[in-house]
C-alpha cells in the first residue's frame, strides 16, 4: 500500500493511499475504529430486541456477563464469533447467535482502507 498524508504542524491531517490495483482511498484520519451503524445505542438496541433469554437459564436465574469475540470484515459482516469468557452454556450460545445475526457494522479503516479487525463485547444478562 502506498499513501500520501498532507500534514499540519506535524500532525496528518488527511491524504489518499492506493492499492496495487490503483484504486485511491481519501482519508481525514489514519486509523478509524469500527462501528455499529447508529452507534453504542443502536447496538443496545439490537441486542435488546434479538436477545432471547433462555428459559432454563431464566428458571435457575442464572446472571452475569458473557465476553464474544469477532472479526468484523472489510465489507462489514462478522465472522469468527465466539465467546472468550462465558457464562452457562444457553446463554453464551445465545450470545454468539445474536452476534451471527447482526446488520454489517461499519468497518474500521487504515489510510482511508477498510481493515479487519478484531473486536469484543460484554453481553450482560440481567433478570
Amino acid at each position: 500500500m502506498n499513501y500520501v498524508c498532507d500534514y499540519k504542524d506535524g500532525v496528518a491531517t488527511s491524504g489518499m493511499s492506493f492499492d496495487k490495483k490503483g484504486n485511491q482511498y481519501p482519508f481525514t484520519n489514519i486509523q478509524v475504529e469500527p462501528g455499529f451503524n447508529g452507534g453504542l445505542t443502536a447496538f443496545g438496541t439490537f441486542l435488546s430486541k434479538n436477545i432471547h433469554y433462555p428459559k432454563d437459564a431464566r428458571q435457575h436465574k442464572i446472571q452475569g456477563l458473557v465476553i464474544v469475540t469477532f472479526i468484523i470484515e472489510r465489507d462489514g459482516s462478522l465472522t469468527d464469533v465466539h465467546v472468550v469468557r462465558g457464562l452457562e452454556k444457553s446463554l453464551d450460545d445465545e450470545a454468539v447467535r445474536v452476534l451471527k445475526i447482526s446488520p454489517a457494522w461499519i468497518p474500521a479503516s487504515e489510510y482511508g482502507r477498510p481493515v479487519r479487525v478484531q473486536y469484543t463485547v460484554p453481553i450482560r444478562y440481567r433478570l
